[in-house]
């Protein structure tokens, strides 16, 4: 039996890639029997985000769009707004930077259709459309930065110790995400600061609730990358930002159990000090594995933040400290 396909596509001035997300779900082909939602949230974009959804209102022939507009900034809120909204049998959040397959909802209705009683959610293949040629560095880092996921031609099942299902990408029952909560608001992107771990807190709230889930290669996905966040710049900033999140899920959501110093897991500070030797190496060469350790210290140095020198609000993140460290980057 068919499933419908619910769609959230959280946004904040990206109008450019919007569209293309747009156009990579209007050209792909439906299945027969399916109703497909579309929910575009505007998250207080003052680009011409607002006039790209408006040209495909009548586009959409046969699914049902909608254009939202939310004031609370932050992706989690624009998430939970969309998914307020929806009707159906699975949900999808998908990044206004992401294309999906011409095939993608036909193979997602195929899985979820044959496998029902089985399944409550499934990752995909992310590939990368590059604007410009990546450095040879950010091999290393891919998945974990710029959220790249190709882990081959065979399933695989979910679990604690295998790569986790990111937000831009992944399907789930829609009464499964409502079930467990929906997005954590205090975690996740806001505005232009890269706060994370909105992704890992759900994805861990739908394991520790028996949730099953397996990485399906036929479901796939294209991520466009800007020249800008191929740089050290964009990839400490983005780690630094991780840090901040890992600090207020660990506060907020799940505490680390193990031993602590000054409030801070103490195997961070170790990990803290052979990312800023390497740091140093980065500095005088881009290998990658020097890349890859180094975004141990700004894991840390974004933690410590957190933890001692913000306010705890998610939108606090103008303090010299971070000037000094990262100054600002496009989101």
């Amino acid at each position: 039996m068919s499933k419908d396909i619910c769609v959230v596509i959280p946004t904040f001035n990206r109008a450019t890639t919007l569209e293309k997300t747009l156009e990579s779900i209007l050209l792909a082909e439906k299945p027969e029997g399916s109703r497909i939602q579309i929910v575009v949230v505007d998250n207080n974009s003052n680009d011409a985000t607002r006039e790209v959804c408006q040209k495909f209102s009548n586009e959409f022939k046969g699914c049902e769009y909608e254009y939202v507009f939310e004031e609370q900034q932050g992706k989690s809120y624009a998430l939970n707004t969309g998914i307020q909204r929806l009707k159906g049998d699975l949900f999808v959040c998908i990044d206004d930077d992401i294309e999906v397959d011409s095939k993608w909802f036909i193979e997602v209705n195929e899985l979820f259709s044959e496998r029902w009683e089985d399944l409550d959610f499934a990752s995909g293949r992310m590939l990368p459309i590059w604007e410009s040629d990546p450095p040879e560095w950010i091999e290393a880092v891919k998945e974990s930065v710029l959220a790249i996921r190709d882990y081959g031609d065979e399933e695989w099942v979910h679990g604690m110790d295998t790569p986790i299902m990111t937000g831009g990408h992944g399907v789930m029952k829609l009464d499964v995400v409502r079930e467990i909560g929906m997005y954590d608001v205090r975690l996740g992107p806001t505005g232009k600061d890269l706060v994370g771990c909105e992704d890992d807190a759900l994805y861990e709230t739908l394991l520790r609730n028996k949730y099953r889930g397996i990485y399906c290669p036929k479901l796939r996905f294209f991520h466009f990358v800007p020249s800008y966040r191929l740089t050290k710049k964009y990839f400490r900033n983005w780690n630094f930002g991780a840090g901040i999140g890992w600090s207020l899920k660990d506060k907020l959501i799940q505490e680390y159990s193990g031993r602590r110093l000054l409030g801070i897991p103490a195997y961070l500070y170790r990990e803290a000090l052979s990312g800023a030797k390497y740091g140093i190496i980065s500095l005088i060469k881009n290998s990658p594995d020097s890349v890859k350790e180094e975004a141990k210290f700004w894991t840390f140095a974004g933690f410590l933040y957190q933890s001692h020198f913000s306010n705890g609000l998610l939108n606090t993140l103008s303090s010299p400290l971070k000037r000094l460290a990262l100054g600002s980057v496009k989101r």
